[in-house]
């Protein structure tokens, strides 16, 4: 069931206050068009009515994309081990076991999660992958002061493509060797089980390096 409610967001330049629609949970069975708002971080962006400047808007958002049997918490941090818990318990009814459950921090980590499995792919063997890059980066180039690497899909040009980023601008990119993607996935798939069994709420950098060790 997707709830929303309305608040008011105060402009940081014009200080003026105008109404924001805040997705407390969505369904995206129910409304398809929020699939694309959340994947595009449009459903946080605030832009002001009266000068035009855009905002970012965090809010805690249960993202149910209930098609395909997925489930993404955005929370503070401070509530992912309550949210676990709440999956935890989730996970025990019989028709959840093939239900995926994932707990994010950030908008930006919601969206990524969302373009990883809009196209079929492992957010383990992902985030697996992207720690393998980082040594690639750090050899390539040893003096690129960046602060993250994220999954941008699909481009134009047909290729999965991994941003080296810095303030949010891509400094680079990588595109995904697809058979270098499969090798870690059977390896991820092996040591973890599939996807849709595994218990491990929280996927991030976190995660894989302590699988890669």
């Amino acid at each position: 069931m997707s709830i929303q409610q309305q608040a008011n967001v105060t402009c940081p330049v014009c200080r003026c206050a105008s109404p924001f629609t805040i997705w407390q949970s969505v369904n995206t069975t129910e409304n398809p068009e929020m699939k694309e708002a959340f994947m595009s971080g449009a459903a946080f962006r605030f832009r002001c009515p009266k000068c035009g400047t855009e905002t970012p808007v965090f809010y805690p958002c249960l993202y149910h994309q209930m098609e395909d049997q997925i489930m993404i918490y955005l929370v503070p941090e401070e509530r992912v081990t309550q949210t676990a818990e709440i999956f935890d318990k989730g996970k025990t009814d019989p028709k959840n076991h093939h239900y995926i459950y994932r707990i994010v921090t950030t908008t930006n980590d919601l969206i990524e999660k969302i373009r990883i499995f809009d196209a079929g792919r492992d957010d383990r063997t992902v985030e697996v992958y992207k720690h393998l890059l980082t040594h690639t980066v750090a050899e390539t180039y040893p003096d690129l002061d960046y602060d993250e690497i994220r999954y941008d899909g699909y481009s134009d040009d047909g290729k999965e493509y991994l941003d080296v980023l810095k303030g949010g601008e891509v400094l680079t990119s990588a595109n995904i060797d697809d058979e270098l993607y499969h090798r870690l996935d059977e390896a991820v798939n092996v040591q973890h089980g599939a996807i849709r069994h595994g218990e491990d709420w929280v996927i991030d950098s976190h995660w894989a390096a302590g699988v890669i060790g």
